[in-house]
């Protein structure tokens, strides 16, 4: 038992120092954000209306990071998030429907940038 605990220590320690900033992001927003937004979507929007478009850019490229792992830790993103997230599927498709703000945000920002040069 103490083997299989330290393990997923372990596996966390990894989760927050692969992807710190997407890390962060997780664990200040949403485990409170039940109590003052209607949904999910609303949290990264809000995040990106009060946040630097730097720092929102991290979270962005820790999180295509994080879609290429080949090993996805769903238990540590759904703890970080404070979801009831069961399974790898379901923590991917909640992540992904999260960040679509955010990636959409990004495009819409890359566009404006190249048009204005």
């Amino acid at each position: 038992m103490i083997a299989k605990g330290a393990n997923l220590r372990g596996s966390r320690m990894k989760f927050e120092d692969s992807f710190p900033e997407l890390w962060s992001f997780l664990i200040c927003c949403f485990p409170e954000s039940d109590f003052e937004y209607a949904n999910d979507i609303d949290v990264v929007l809000d995040a990106i209306d009060e946040n630097p478009a730097p720092a929102m850019i991290k979270i962005l490229e820790d999180y295509k990071l994080l879609q290429a792992q080949v090993e996805f830790p769903w238990r540590e993103i759904a703890k970080a998030a404070y979801r009831a997230l069961d399974s790898e599927e379901a923590t991917r498709e909640w992540l992904d429907t999260v960040m679509k703000p955010l990636v959409d945000w990004h495009e819409k920002r890359q566009g404006s940038e190249s048009t204005e040069q």
